[in-house]
Parts: structure tokens; C-alpha cells; sequence
């Protein structure tokens, strides 16, 4: 009788156990996946406006932030710069501070990019990284991408959709 006590008691207990190892997973954060915005700009000395659009994908630690404009060669969007680097949230402020930049490689038949995205690390390509880095910085159509290599937003989610108090013209929608 003592032995099946003690074989039910085990069973109990290890039964106890993975229950409760199962039902202390937390769900991932609400801004944790990918999220595009097209952005439309207006270009001054054509006075033309243009389309971009901005991927954003998010982890608990770490984001990767595309650039994207329509290629005029085939009318589809094409990757032309983009960051990558670590990330901490406090309740509804992000901070990015940006490990690697990364620029399209260009076609020499049509000068257009190819969409194909080089990355350059702020330790083993440092001179690179600085150079686009300060590239990034002058130009505020760019400001979505990098500010600096380390910069904060406050941000705000309503369902599916994501928006940036910095920049109200981007709203972000999680794909």
C-alpha cells in the first residue's frame, strides 16, 4: 500500500509540474512581428510625390527596419537601405541602438537597386557603418530607418496597427 502511496504521490507530482511549466508561458509582446507603412513624400524640385515604404520587424530584443521604393524597371517594391541592431522597450518607449546598416547593391545596366542588401557591422566594417550612418542622419525621409545609432520612440498600438508619435504620417500595419 505504501509503494502505490508513493508511485501515485510521484505521478501527482510530475503531472503538477509539467502543467505548470506549460501554462507560464507568456505571450510575446504586442509589438513583437513585422509591421509596413507606405509613407508618400513630396519631392521639392520636381515637385513630384513618391512613394516609399518602411518594413519593421521587431523581436523582444533585437529589430530589423527596411527601406523600400518602387523600382522603375519592373513596378515593384525593391529594398534599398536598411538597419539592424538591438532593442530595449519600457512600457510605450523604444530604443534602437543600430549594430548594422545595409545598402542595396545597384545594377550598372539600369543604375537601379537590386534589392539585394549588403550589411555593414559597426565593429568589422566600421568605416562603412559611419559613413551611411551619417548618410542616414542628414536625411530625414531616412529618419524612420536610423536617427542616430542610438535614438528612442514613443509608440502606440491599437490593434493591428502601430504608429509613432514622431512620425504621424507612418502607420504601421502588422502583416
Amino acid at each position: 500500500m505504501k509503494h502505490n502511496f508513493l508511485k501515485t504521490f510521484g505521478i501527482l507530482l510530475i503531472s503538477s509540474i509539467i502543467v505548470y511549466s506549460c501554462s507560464k508561458d507568456t505571450p510575446a509582446p504586442a509589438y513583437v512581428g513585422t509591421w509596413a507603412a507606405t509613407v508618400t513624400y513630396k519631392d521639392t524640385s520636381s515637385n513630384q510625390n513618391y512613394a516609399v515604404r518602411y518594413l519593421f520587424t521587431f523581436t523582444e530584443s533585437s529589430f530589423t527596419k527596411i527601406f523600400q521604393e518602387i523600382s522603375s524597371t519592373n513596378n515593384q517594391w525593391v529594398n534599398e537601405l536598411a538597419t539592424k541592431g538591438d532593442l530595449s522597450v519600457s512600457g510605450n518607449k523604444i530604443t534602437y541602438n543600430v549594430t548594422d546598416i545595409g545598402i542595396s547593391s545597384v545594377n550598372p545596366g539600369n543604375n537601379q537597386p537590386t534589392g539585394v542588401i549588403t550589411y555593414y557591422n559597426e565593429n568589422s566594417s566600421a568605416l562603412e557603418f559611419q559613413t551611411y550612418l551619417s548618410t542616414l542622419e542628414a536625411y530625414t525621409d531616412f529618419s524612420l530607418i536610423a536617427e542616430s545609432k542610438t535614438y528612442t520612440n514613443t509608440f502606440t498600438i491599437s490593434g493591428k496597427f502601430l504608429s509613432f508619435s514622431e512620425y504621424p504620417n507612418a502607420i504601421f500595419a502588422k502583416q
